[in-house]
């Protein structure tokens, strides 16, 4: 599947930063990838430079750029996951200069985007896989789609038990109705879904999804605006009898 989506300034928190990431009930922010900085091997920090793709041999990351470094801390960068997934030869993806908004809430630049061109961005290695996020968690991403003919996953967790279909945890975009939804695995292991509203192409939006846990009911809001747009509007909201999501160790991408 070819993808054609823009990430900008991905976090977890649900600040006023917008991006994509996640967060925990108590507010630990366990990922944020912003795109300003690659992280090489050794560890050493560089600007991200608009046209420059992220580095690897197929499943193995390589200098000078293998990684989008994750400013919040937790030791969770992104690589690329292979350079041809399943033979493909569509082109990589790449740091780009069109963003939503020059500066952040927090004051930060915002001046670096990754454009995904059918290659996946995942991490292994950090906190993210393995945290139990079941009492809650926040998830905030600026994206843009390019294609809309394609299924597309802004921000995803791998799914962990043999025999369940779809992810533990995904936000979406519908090729055949525009959609954007969240999706999400609770405690219960059933897989829940839910719909914001169409998107249109070409054009920056902001995303926010919350849950909370209060020890019986779950609480799920999903925040959508275009990034044009001052603040959100009210959420789009769903409530069930169990908790927010399921444990396990699958991979965030």
């Amino acid at each position: 599947m070819q993808r054609a989506v823009s990430l900008s300034s991905l976090t977890t928190a649900l600040a006023a930063t917008l991006a994509a990431g996640v967060t925990t009930a108590s507010a630990d922010t366990l990922a944020y990838w912003q795109f300003e900085q690659t992280r090489n091997l050794a560890g050493d920090l560089s600007p991200a430079v608009a046209g420059q793709t992220l580095t690897s041999t197929t499943h193995t990351p390589q200098d000078p750029r293998p990684f989008v470094h994750d400013a919040s801390g937790s030791g969770n960068h992104l690589r690329i996951y292979t350079d041809t997934p399943n033979g493909e030869t569509s082109p990589p993806s790449v740091f780009s200069s069109n963003v939503p908004r020059p500066t952040l809430a927090n004051g930060q630049a915002n001046n670096i985007s990754m454009e995904l061109n059918g290659r996946d961005l995942w991490t292994e290695g950090g906190n993210l896989a393995s945290y139990n996020l079941s009492a809650g968690w926040t998830v905030e991403t600026s994206f843009k789609v390019g294609n809309p003919d394609a299924w597309q996953v802004f921000v995803g967790k791998d799914r962990t038990t043999a025999g369940n279909s779809g992810p533990d945890f995904a936000v979406k975009f519908h090729q055949d109705t525009d959609d954007i939804f969240v999706q999400w695995r609770g405690g219960d292991n059933v897989l829940r879904e839910l719909v914001f509203g169409t998107v249109a192409e070409g054009v920056w939006y902001d995303l926010a999804a919350t849950a909370s846990y209060d020890g019986t009911n779950t609480l799920v809001n999903l925040y959508v605006k275009p990034s044009t747009q001052a603040a959100f509007g009210a959420p789009v909201t769903l409530t069930y009898a169990s908790s927010a999501l399921n444990v396990g160790t699958g991979t965030w991408t």
